[in-house]
């Protein structure tokens, strides 16, 4: 506890020194700051840094002020491991926080198209992160509360109303702009390391809303498609990083649900996920070395069942036969339950952002 203690106030040393620090020399101060409050949080109960109420708001608010600045800079993995060093100690981040986070990873979104077919799909050059579920599950709203959107993607009372793999660019456009004001010499430049994550376009990626499944009011012939497109999509698109299936939490995993794992456990569609940041500076060229056709081994895929609605249930959480139930479907259908993180959701109190955001980061590169 007194080695924590000493730790712990050595980070707020460090957060002063932030305070006071010009952009050039900030850089420079982000390794030691970050790393020591994450072993301060590694070796520490919740005791040893706050005794009570106040303390422990002192701390958050402590985090979450060395969050905003490492969000302003766009330090990616810093800002992760501190999220990481938050949870160590107990700290549950605010809304303030997962503000910061969502506008520091998400500060544009643009439609790109919809597509019917493998053939129509983007150019598979940025990672992509996509979202699949039976009809009306509340994937809209979802991606609404991940990108901090009010109408990102359209929320309809009418099942079956997304008809095609929306494709929604995060981080395309405002790159561009960017570079065009850095190059006026317009606003604050940041240092050269924050400027390299904003000019490479290393921070983009696509975010898919794909068909609702079951009981979609449509023809069967065009049920069928969909099926058929979304299981070439899981297999061969090679640049799939995360697979976010949201399932009902009031009810589990029904018909569709199991159809849809059972796509996702064929011949080993995905490998069990690793949530940290993926990817690196070969990426692109590894892909573009590829041989063509489809590719089902090696792939960097998280597979993570989502559990949604749970504001609409008794107790504001999954019952235990809820979890015992996807978790049977999720073994009878390929897919190792151990392997697979079960997320629970709520798009009207948020919450779920902080899991959610945790493998959103693997496209954050």
């Amino acid at each position: 506890a007194a080695a924590a203690a000493a730790a712990a106030s050595d980070a707020e040393q460090r957060i002063g020194e932030f305070e006071v620090a010009q952009p050039e020399d900030f850089v420079k101060l982000i390794p030691g700051a970050v790393q020591t409050l994450y072993l301060a949080a590694s070796s520490a109960s919740s005791s040893a840094l706050y005794s009570n109420d106040e303390a422990e708001q002192q701390w958050r608010e402590k985090f979450t002020q060395l969050l905003g600045m490492l969000a302003r800079w766009r330090i990616f993995d810093s800002m992760f491991m501190l999220l990481d060093s938050m949870h160590k100690v107990g700290l549950k981040p605010d809304n303030e926080a997962f503000n910061i986070i969502a506008s520091a990873c998400v500060r544009d979104v643009e439609f790109i198209k919809g597509a019917v077919s493998m053939d129509t799909l983007p150019p598979s050059k940025i990672p992509e992160v996509a979202f699949v579920g039976r009809s009306n599950v509340g994937k809209s709203s979802l991606v609404n509360m991940l990108c901090n959107r009010k109408a990102l993607a359209k929320i309809s009372k009418t099942p079956g109303k997304t008809q095609q793999f929306n494709y929604f660019e995060v981080n395309g456009s405002g790159n561009e702009r960017e570079r065009t004001r850095a190059a006026k010499g317009g606003g604050k430049h940041p240092p050269p390391a924050a400027r390299k994550i904003k000019q490479d376009g290393r921070d983009r990626f696509y975010l898919v809303d794909m068909p609702g499944v079951g009981y979609a009011k449509v023809a069967q012939s065009l049920r069928t498609e969909w099926i058929n497109f979304m299981y070439e999509y899981f297999r061969d698109r090679r640049t799939l990083r995360v697979l976010f299936h949201l399932i009902d939490g009031r009810h589990g995993a029904l018909e569709d649900d199991e159809e849809l794992m059972a796509m996702i456990g064929r011949d080993g569609v995905l490998d069990p996920p690793a949530p940290r940041v993926a990817g690196g500076a070969g990426d692109e060229e590894e892909e573009e070395a590829a041989e063509p056709g489809p590719r089902r081994a090696a792939r960097r895929v998280a597979y993570v069942v989502v559990l949604t609605k749970l504001d609409k249930t008794d107790k504001g959480r999954a019952s235990k036969r809820v979890l015992e139930r996807t978790a049977e479907a999720l073994a009878r259908n390929g897919c190792d339950p151990a392997s697979v993180p079960m997320v629970m959701t709520s798009a009207k109190d948020r919450t779920g952002r902080d899991e959610l955001w945790r493998f959103l980061r693997m496209c954050i590169r």
